[in-house]
């Protein structure tokens, strides 16, 4: 397979859905070069091909239906600002160990169901199932930084990933277990996420959310974070979008 020049191939999403899927980073500004970039895809074996684009460009939005995609999601992205004083300390979280990654594993899978994946028919649904549990043990074991997570070794109640590079950290994954959802331990991970950034001196922390997910967008927005963006991804199946290739309009 040789991937078209303006498509990333995902490495990652490849192999976890047994699909060939690449990117799009750039969609061209007319109609007739994106249907000429979903031949390449499909020319190239392309199964998926992502495309995130601003949700207020009703213009790109219009060009990438006319050729086959179809807007999946909404990702919003939100932002504040991290110092000394930014959060209260959360005294009852603690590193992630090996009693726990089941427990967080299984809370992973539950809690993120309502996803782009999820909303798409052509991924296979036990991949679906499995993505936000591979995220957690990948998680765990060396693609995020930390795992900070709430309530006693074995039985946590909820779980926070969190990344760093150079003054900017960021939240992963955040879930809360639903028994312990009117406790705080959302207010408390956040809080917790916020003075790990801290100690690491990061001045600004980021996290992004789906559109549908309110309670998450409350919980920022309660704990200080502004909008930074707002995204709409969409996704396109080259071979079953054919038609839209040949007979752009």
């Amino acid at each position: 397979m040789s991937t078209s020049a303006r498509l990333r191939r995902l490495d990652w999403d490849s192999r976890h859905f047994g699909l060939e899927i690449a990117q799009l980073d750039t969609p061209p500004d007319t109609e007739a070069e994106l249907a000429s970039v979903m031949r390449e895809a499909r020319e190239s074996g392309i199964d998926c091909v992502y495309c995130l684009v601003a949700a207020d460009d009703f213009e790109q939005a219009w060009r990438l239906e006319a050729v086959g995609f179809v807007a999946r999601d909404l990702r919003l992205e939100f932002h504040r600002h991290v110092d000394s004083t930014s959060a209260a300390v959360a005294q009852d979280l603690r590193p992630c160990t090996d009693s726990d990654v089941d427990v967080l594993a299984g809370m992973s899978a539950s809690g993120f169901r309502r996803t782009r994946f999820a909303a798409d028919p052509g991924f296979p649904r036990v991949a679906v199932a499995r993505l936000y549990d591979v995220w957690l043990r990948n998680s765990v074991t060396g693609y995020a930084d930390a795992v900070l997570v709430s309530g006693p070794v074995g039985a946590p109640q909820g779980f926070v990933t969190l990344h760093s590079s150079g003054q900017a950290a960021r939240i992963g994954l955040i879930a809360v277990d639903p028994a312990a959802r009117v406790g705080g331990v959302g207010r408390r991970l956040v809080a917790g996420a916020i003075q790990w950034a801290a100690v690491r001196e990061c001045n600004e922390m980021r996290v992004v959310t789906q559109g549908s997910n309110t309670a998450a967008q409350r919980l920022y927005q309660r704990n200080g974070f502004l909008s930074a963006s707002a995204q709409t991804w969409f996704h396109a199946w080259p071979f079953q979008a054919r038609e839209h290739m040949e007979t752009p309009h």
